[in-house]
């Protein structure tokens, strides 16, 4: 089984690219924004159906995991995670796990309303285990109302929650109206 491969960017075309190590060209689907000519090091994880074997390659091992992630949902194969981690960075599918957004992931090509469902409800309770830290969850009654009446002006989920964190850990007794004000200035 291969772990790592650490080579020179022959070529790279769409989400595939041809690293060379030690004169063997491996091809490697990665949603990761490669240069000819560049050195990489890539985290491979290894898909093998009855036709083909498949190395998909990442940055870092965080990288992987959360492609592994996606991949534990019915539904999502190492094509629909490819195109969601090529759409949303690591950062940006925790945001959206976390703040249970299910439109980021409908951005993705090939991501529809039913899976983009199946990927928020499957992966809520795991969110925890991915970055300690960086889980904005909703806490408090007057955070729901706020986020609720963001959402009703058309903002995402996925902005919105950060932007009212940021007010209530300023000011964590700052009444729903002001909360709301000093949120749409941070959006």
């Amino acid at each position: 089984m291969i772990g790592k491969i650490q080579g020179i960017i022959d070529t790279v075309q769409d989400n595939q690219a041809i690293i060379m190590v030690g004169g063997v060209g491996y091809l490697v689907w990665t949603p990761a924004r490669l240069s000819p000519g560049n050195p990489a090091t890539l985290w491979i994880e290894t898909h093998v159906r009855e036709d083909e074997i498949r190395l998909f390659g990442f940055l870092s091992n965080d990288d992987k995991g959360i492609f592994n992630l996606l991949t534990s949902v019915q539904g999502v194969g190492p094509k629909a995670a490819l195109s969601i981690m090529t759409t949303l960075s690591t950062s940006n599918i925790i945001k959206a796990l976390a703040a249970q957004d299910k439109t980021s992931f409908t951005a993705a090509p090939g991501v529809g309303p039913k899976v983009a469902e199946r990927i928020v409800t499957e992966l809520k309770s795991k969110i925890k285990n991915l970055a300690a830290g960086a889980t904005p969850e909703i806490e408090s009654n007057i955070m729901t109302d706020a986020v609720a009446a963001l959402e009703g002006l058309g903002y995402k989920r996925i902005a919105i929650v950060p932007a009212v964190r940021e007010i209530l850990d300023k000011n964590p007794d700052a009444p729903l109206d002001q909360i709301i004000t000093q949120s749409l200035k941070v959006l």
